[in-house]
């Protein structure tokens, strides 16, 4: 921050294996184009999964000569992790976070990451936000990293928009909620007159009954011939609505799961 103008900082919790998809959906609509920290909570993909996509999300750094013209540079984003957590990125990423060596390896478009290995109830200021690692359980038998933390006053100021993104984030998930179960039931009506010759064609089949008082036996013969016949003869008894007995019923049971599937796999 500089004496007349306070920047704002951007901090983020875990990265993981979809981060990519979600901060370009979600990181404009607040004016976000750019992060100053990273912290991690454990080694597990769907915490530390996507940071080779931090690349797309550095600040870049200009030579103090413009003269030279030379291309900017990206500006290392620092990551806040425990030393379990850096030790299986250097094995899984290891070209986020190699190891020192005296050999000269080849540049890659990478992102440009700085580590800094915290512990538990010690203090830390990452991006100018203090925080303070907690130990939590995830599963069973694993410790990771929970934070503590209070957001600074000089960023309430952009309490009203978040407010905003959020009312427009679940005024987005009504809306995904009513296309999933609409979709569903066009879908589900579309091919109900199939599903019901087909239910049709299995329920009466030819072949032998014994009557169980009598002793009787009586052949049955089928009451459709073929799928063919099965249609004729409904459209005659029973017009077109006869191909749709049911649906409604049909379509109620399945909109409600359809709509919740929907929401969960957009939002």
């Amino acid at each position: 921050n500089d004496d007349s103008v306070q920047e704002q900082r951007n901090v983020v919790i875990d990265v993981g294996k979809t981060f990519r998809e979600h901060a370009l959906r979600w990181m404009p609509q607040s004016g976000i184009t750019s992060l100053d920290a990273v912290v991690l909570t454990h080694e597990h993909m769907d915490a530390m999964g996507g940071l080779d996509d931090l690349r797309g999300f550095q600040r870049f750094t200009y030579a103090s000569n413009k003269s030279r013209k030379q291309p900017p540079k990206r500006k290392a984003i620092p990551i806040y992790l425990s030393s379990n957590c850096l030790a299986n990125i250097q094995i899984t990423f290891p070209y986020l976070a190699p190891k020192p060596s005296p050999l000269v390896t080849q540049k890659r478009d990478v992102s440009a990451l700085v580590y800094h290995t915290v512990e538990h109830f010690q203090p830390f200021t990452a991006a100018g936000i203090q925080m303070i690692p907690l130990p939590v359980m995830h599963g069973e038998d694993m410790v990771c990293n929970g934070y503590a933390f209070t957001v600074p006053p000089s960023n309430n100021n952009n309490n009203n928009n978040n407010n905003k993104t959020m009312m427009d984030s679940l005024r987005d998930s009504f809306g995904f909620l009513a296309m999933g179960a609409l979709s569903k039931v066009l879908a589900s009506s579309v091919t109900y007159p199939i599903q019901l010759m087909k239910s049709r064609l299995q329920q009466r089949k030819q072949g032998i009954e014994i009557c169980t008082m009598t002793g009787e036996i009586k052949v049955v013969k089928r009451q459709y011939s073929g799928i063919m016949d099965c249609a004729s003869k409904i459209w005659k008894r029973e017009g077109i609505l006869g191909f749709f007995k049911g649906c409604l019923p049909n379509a109620i049971r399945v909109a409600p799961s359809a709509a919740i599937t929907f929401v969960v796999y957009e939002v």
